[in-house]
């Protein structure tokens, strides 16, 4: 298996799924007694979360794309290389 390295995205998803995670334990243990600004807080958190999904998403794709572009140069060199092997063959 090969191990990837982390990158600043990966940070935050996990630290705002660990805020996340300790706003709920400390919300159903009664230490999170607060006004309406404060609850909002996991909904931020989420939208971080989202966002962050969302930047991983596109930088894969942007990969693809570029791992595709590659793959197109290859297949056009070696059809080239066909074709001039065909026509010494038959020439």
């Amino acid at each position: 298996m090969v191990m990837r390295r982390w990158d600043v995205y990966d940070w935050i998803f996990w630290i705002c799924e660990g805020l996340l995670g300790l706003w709920i334990l400390a919300k159903l243990l009664g230490f999170i007694q607060t006004p309406l600004l404060i609850e909002l807080l996991p909904f931020l958190t989420l939208g971080f979360m989202a966002g962050n999904f969302y930047r991983k998403i596109i930088t894969k794709l942007e990969h693809v794309e570029h791992e595709l572009a590659s793959l197109r140069q290859d297949i056009s060199h070696h059809d080239q290389r066909i074709h001039a092997l065909e026509l010494n063959k038959t020439g």
